[in-house]
């Protein structure tokens, strides 16, 4: 029972962390405090929102790279659970190579999803 109501607390918490990132409620401080950002911060995202709708609806796809910018959100108490920056960049070499279909099992890949 014990770790039912853990599990379902911890599930909860794990919920309104992805409801509320912060970063709305930092641009609000950042545009407070230097309003001249805030005309570049919203044109950049108006690009990304462009940018992502044609890529979306473009039928063609290409070899072409595309940087997307990720953000690792990494939950610790300043203990031994804490991951290093090392692993962080390990694990998103893996994720690219895996994206990009670079590694030794694309042969192992259920073929529904092969074309895509």
């Amino acid at each position: 029972m014990r770790s039912l109501l853990a599990t379902t607390i911890l599930f909860i918490l794990g919920v309104r962390a992805q409801l509320h990132c912060g970063t709305d409620e930092t641009h609000q401080i950042l545009w407070q405090t230097r309003p001249d950002l805030q005309a570049g911060t919203i044109l950049a995202d108006q690009e990304l929102q462009d940018f992502t709708h044609d890529f979306q609806n473009n039928p063609v796809k290409s070899a072409a790279l595309y940087v997307i910018c990720v953000v690792f959100h990494i939950i610790h108490n300043n203990g031994i659970e804490n991951i290093s920056d090392a692993q962080v960049h390990d694990t998103l070499g893996q994720l690219n190579i895996q994206i990009r279909k670079l590694n030794a099992d694309t042969s192992e890949i259920n073929p529904a999803f092969q074309a895509a």
